[in-house]
């Protein structure tokens, strides 16, 4: 996995490879298989992170992360997105403007899902809004 994060920092000339930790690891098998590529190691807890600085690793805490509620707070913006669809029949294709000409440069509302629908190749069927 590290080396399809190297090669993906070399196609768009990252600076480094951000990898998230469950628990703590090999820091040198790590840094072998990154060959080079900077790595950033960041855990939720300082003990996953033992070692990683001693080894050369740039290491983040990362305080503050709850996965469950940024699930809860993305299935709440689907909720109100689609009622704001449903309410306008997805007319106009803009839900915001903060700056004049946001309605031309970004796809919005109803007109959203069928441009990325139509620029899948090959077809994927769009996964459902949870309502």
């Amino acid at each position: 996995m590290v080396s399809m994060g190297t090669q993906l920092c070399e196609a768009f000339q990252g600076d480094a490879i951000l990898i998230m930790l469950e628990a703590p690891t090999d820091w040198g098998k790590l840094q072998e298989e990154a060959d080079g590529t900077m790595i950033v190691v960041a855990a939720d807890h300082e003990d996953k992170l033992v070692g990683a600085t001693e080894a050369g690793l740039a290491a983040e805490i990362i305080d503050g992360w709850d996965p469950d509620a940024v699930n809860v707070a993305c299935i709440q913006s689907q909720k109100e997105r689609m009622f704001i669809q449903n309410a306008t029949g997805g007319e106009p294709t803009w839900a915001s403007v903060f700056r004049a000409g946001d309605d031309e440069r970004y796809v919005r509302n109803a007109s959203a899902v069928a441009t990325k629908a139509a620029a899948r190749y090959p077809f994927v069927e769009p996964t459902p809004f949870e309502r």
